[in-house]
């Protein structure tokens, strides 16, 4: 072997040497990269309050280890988790969530509280007596006739809430409080004051000529309002002397009856002799403002609707007596875009605001999340939840009204910008994104619905209004 040689095969032995040492170095790193992600839960320590949620996570976790990932709860009436990792506090005390995989578990201690509210304030008021009003009413004449009503309508899904049975009877208490802390959750007085159509109603004697959005009395006395809904088919159609396809539209005109209730509202506020209240139901569906302009709750159609025809509709003569005219506080900018809210207002009926909405004196939780345009602000909260009539589920024009959409309402607030306001999702949270008109050409807006504000004088011995029960956050009521 001649030393060339000799010299070339001790080279190419050090190179492999170094390649070796090389990649074993390259695999120790890699291994010490892989040490230092570490799975590990997104919060160790959690706080809530009741009606709050909060969703977990678990990060650095392999594709295999996240497939038999597990949620659960020692303790499921303080705070239950879903499969996804979302925690809802359920009433105050402390719970442990934990998240297995394999061998691995993950905890996070959660402590639940309630909202903290002030003590209520307890209105004196004498049980009030409501003075009945003769309303102009149409009288139908006993002529029978085949029924305008379809045999089969488009369908609707009325929402109902459950219903909280009582296992001892309440003692009656008709003195108005602000909202309460019970194990429930938060509490609102409930009281009725004013009517609006809000069931569906199948009339003893239909009208022989219904006409849209007019009142009419029953055979029994009781009152309901109609309402037209015409909708549009097309059919292809061979037409045989040209043998040419035509298309031919036919529509049809139904007819809804919705019967007169007494409107249910939460008490939010007492002070000074007066009360807040909120519409425990979301009453009513519509655009916030008819126009594609930027506008503030000053000029919203919106505000006209409530304060001319919601009110001359719900509200009789003696009742709109009990109304105060309110100083509606608009100059305060929405917190999250800083979009101008405009002029303050003097108001009868109004809708809340994002403060208000927050406001844990009302009941609400305050907001502390970040802001998410797609998904609202902050934590979900399901005091600010609110079902629907049927008047108000049907309401509105269908092609503008998604499942996201349909069981959301309005706030009076700005949203992103002047063309945008803010709304509580279906979810119960803040959201501002949404604009106000879809389409600048058809100038069709979205609608939603529709929960109205007001407040009354309760030291008054002529009293439209009576207290009959309570709910709470979860929508179960108490009725004296």
């Amino acid at each position: 072997m001649t030393t060339m040689n000799k010299v070339t095969k001790i080279t190419t032995f050090a190179l492999t040497v170094a390649l070796v040492f090389t990649s074993v170095g390259e695999v120790r790193q890699a291994q010490l990269a892989d040490a230092a992600k570490k799975a590990k839960i997104s919060k160790n320590k959690l706080s809530l309050t009741v009606g709050n949620t909060k969703t977990l996570s678990v990060k650095n976790l392999t594709k295999k280890q996240e497939k038999k990932l597990k949620w659960s709860s020692n303790k499921k009436s303080v705070a239950t988790v879903n499969k996804k990792g979302k925690v809802t506090a359920k009433k105050q005390g402390k719970a442990t969530i934990t998240a297995k995989t394999g061998k691995k578990k993950f905890t996070c201690k959660v402590t639940v509280a309630n909202i903290k509210l002030p003590t209520p304030t307890k209105a004196s008021v004498v049980r009030p007596v409501v003075t009945p009003v003769v309303t102009p009413v149409v009288t139908l004449p006993p002529v029978a006739r085949p029924s305008a009503t379809p045999t089969t309508r488009p369908s609707t899904t009325p929402t109902t809430r459950p219903t909280l049975e009582p296992t001892i009877t309440p003692i009656p208490d008709y003195n108005l409080y602000g909202p309460t802390i019970e194990n429930e959750g938060v509490k609102w007085d409930l009281v009725e004051y004013g009517t609006y159509p809000q069931s569906l109603y199948t009339p003893i004697k239909e009208p022989e000529t219904p006409e849209d959005n007019k009142t009419y009395v029953d055979a029994d006395g009781t009152k309901f309002l109609c309402r037209l809904n015409k909708v549009t088919t097309s059919k292809k159609i061979l037409n045989e002397d040209t043998q040419t396809y035509e298309t031919v539209y036919t529509t049809t005109t139904y007819y809804y009856y919705y019967k007169y209730e007494p409107i249910q509202w939460r008490v939010l506020n007492i002070s000074d002799g007066k009360a807040l209240l909120l519409a425990d139901k979301c009453l009513d569906y519509s655009e916030y403002n008819t126009r594609y302009t930027g506008v503030t709750w000053e000029d919203s159609s919106i505000r006209f609707r409530l304060n001319d025809t919601f009110k001359n509709l719900a509200f009789n003569s003696n009742e709109q007596e009990q109304m105060v005219t309110t100083n509606v506080i608009n100059s305060r900018a929405n917190p999250y875009s800083s979009a101008s809210g405009g002029n303050n207002t003097t108001d009868d009926i109004f809708l809340l605001d994002i403060y208000e909405m927050t406001k844990t004196a009302y009941g609400f939780c305050e907001e502390t999340g970040d802001v998410d345009e797609k998904i609202g602000v902050g934590e979900q909260s399901i005091n600010r939840n609110a079902n629907f009539t049927d008047y108000a589920n049907d309401g509105g024009t269908y092609d503008f009204k998604t499942e996201y959409m349909h069981h959301s309402w309005w706030l009076r607030s700005p949203g992103k910008t002047s063309y945008k306001a803010a709304y509580i999702t279906s979810r119960g949270c803040i959201d501002y994104a949404i604009t106000q008109i879809v389409s600048i050409e058809t100038n069709v807006s979205w609608q939603m619905g529709i929960r109205p504000a007001l407040t009354i004088k309760i030291n008054d011995n002529n009293a439209t209004y009576k207290k009959v029960g309570k709910v709470d956050s979860n929508s179960n009521y108490v009725i004296y």
